[in-house]
């Protein structure tokens, strides 16, 4: 779903990211992932992404997606830092276990697992100063910056 909302932020195909899947000590071939325009309509002026340390898993690989865009500023926090999607088995009928495989790495090679995605403009999400004062920083900074 992430890679269907990137794609009406995109022109032409874009390598967005790559993946690979570990197995023991090995690893399958590093695949590069690719979006294409969706949809009538792309929005391709400038774009701010928020984001805060609660975001993870889709928020995660949007984040990255966009990151690849030269229009795309990311306002916040860095991201939580799990990216990879688990892989589910099921042992008996009655016990089941999941285990994240995966390494995500950004379009330019970047692993961002376990330290998350890093902001071009940091500001607290949620502060207490902002909660006090019924403002939202992040939304007020990300305003000033698509108005530049």
């Amino acid at each position: 779903m992430a890679l269907d909302i990137v794609s009406r932020f995109i022109d032409t195909r874009t390598h967005v990211y790559s993946l690979q899947e570990k197995f023991g000590n090995t690893r399958t071939p590093l695949k590069k992932v690719y979006v294409k325009p969706q949809g009538n309509t792309q929005y391709i002026k400038p774009v701010v992404v928020l984001t805060s340390n609660t975001s993870f898993s889709a928020a995660e690989t949007f984040t990255l997606a966009m990151k690849s865009r030269s229009n795309v500023t990311i306002i916040g926090e860095e991201t939580n830092g799990g990216f990879s999607a688990p892989v589910s088995s099921r042992v008996t009928g009655e016990i089941a276990f999941e285990i994240s495989n995966q390494i995500v790495l950004s379009a330019d090679g970047k692993w961002y697992e376990h330290q998350g995605i890093p902001v071009d403009m940091k500001v607290a999400f949620a502060s207490k100063q902002d909660r006090q004062a019924k403002k939202d920083s992040g939304i007020d900074s990300a305003i000033k910056e698509l108005l530049k």
